[in-house]
């Protein structure tokens, strides 16, 4: 493999894998990756660790694809409560086969309660190929965000799954359905 792509693989991990302390709005537009080199099985490719500290996030306009776990990874809190993570917007974003290798993830994932959150009219095909890969996952105590316009195809569990989440959710058109979302889950 040419030294310029290890090298490449390698910056993009780090910086994808640091605890940013950022400016109160950041941008995420990657662009396009694909074909995740899978010796990394565990590393979501665009993944915003929002614990206590991070709000006003964008991750707009992105192609991921060929991805060994989950494409967009945005919250840190597996508990009941409110955090700083807040207002943040997932929208536009095509991810395509993921979860290739690992389980338990999403095309997007998200976890915590994250008052103002959005995640808008995103195209997700193909997350499978191990346990518990969903296209969209709102996990362990996910609530007051809105989930409108997606689009799952593929999705070797369900296409839009709950575990243990709060009620304070709005999920609407999605799948090409106008009106409230059927949804899956605990």
């Amino acid at each position: 493999e040419p030294l310029h792509e290890v090298l490449a693989d390698h910056l993009l991990n780090q910086l994808l894998e640091a605890d940013l302390r950022l400016p109160s709005e950041l941008r995420v537009g990657l662009g396009r990756i694909s074909e995740q080199r899978l010796d990394f099985r565990g590393a979501e490719v665009a993944r915003i660790d929002l614990y206590q500290h991070r709000a006003g996030t964008r991750i707009e306009r992105n192609h991921l694809r060929g991805l060994p776990y989950t494409g967009i990874s945005v919250g840190w809190r597996w508990g009941p409560g409110l955090t700083n993570c807040h207002s943040n917007l997932i929208a536009k974003n095509s991810v395509e086969e993921v979860m290739r290798q690992a389980g338990d993830g999403a095309g997007i994932y998200v976890v915590g309660e994250q008052p103002g959150t959005r995640i808008l009219e995103n195209y997700v095909r193909d997350s499978g190929g191990n346990y518990w890969a969903h296209g969209i996952y709102m996990d362990e105590s996910s609530d007051h965000m809105e989930v409108a316009g997606n689009y799952v195809n593929g999705a070797a569990d369900h296409s839009l799954f709950m575990n243990r989440n709060g009620l304070n959710q709005v999920f609407r058109d999605n799948n090409g359905e106008p009106g409230p979302t059927r949804l899956e889950g605990k």
